[in-house]
């Protein structure tokens, strides 16, 4: 990526899995391009990866901000397996695959939120007939 510095702005590169990087120009861009941008090493740099012996690029740190975590969708990779099963469920329930996938999401939510109170209440059971328990285990 020895261009990289020299991006004008809705210039990005992008990589599927397992495919090389290609450059893609966009109309919409949210970063800032200043005056004079920074060289290729101080964009790595920026973006917090460095080069390696063997030339692969690392991260070495990842920086994202609150707004992201706030309103912004998230990417969710699943087995080929995964995706057809999802895909079939989805085409029996005539629903999308992200409905399908987000009702999922919501009944294992409130499952574990359930057995989260169940066990909160188990606990103070067992604390308050501590004694009871102790002498029916010596019985």
């Amino acid at each position: 990526m020895p261009d990289i510095s020299r991006f004008c702005s809705g210039n990005f590169y992008v990589a599927i899995e397992r495919e090389a990087f290609r450059r893609i120009a966009a109309p919409w861009c949210l970063s800032y391009h200043p005056a004079s941008p920074p060289s290729a090493e101080e964009a790595l740099g920026l973006a917090g990866v460095r080069p390696t012996d063997s030339g692969v690029v690392l991260a070495v740190r990842r920086v994202v901000s609150q707004w992201y975590h706030a309103g912004m969708g998230m990417t969710l990779r699943t087995s080929e397996k995964q995706t057809e099963a999802l895909r079939r469920q989805a085409l029996a329930e005539g629903r999308s695959m992200q409905a399908v996938a987000l009702s999922a999401i919501d009944e294992y939510i409130e499952r574990r939120a359930h057995q989260t109170e169940v066990n909160a209440v188990l606990d103070k059971v067992i604390e308050r007939e501590r004694g009871v328990l102790r002498r029916l285990a010596d019985t």
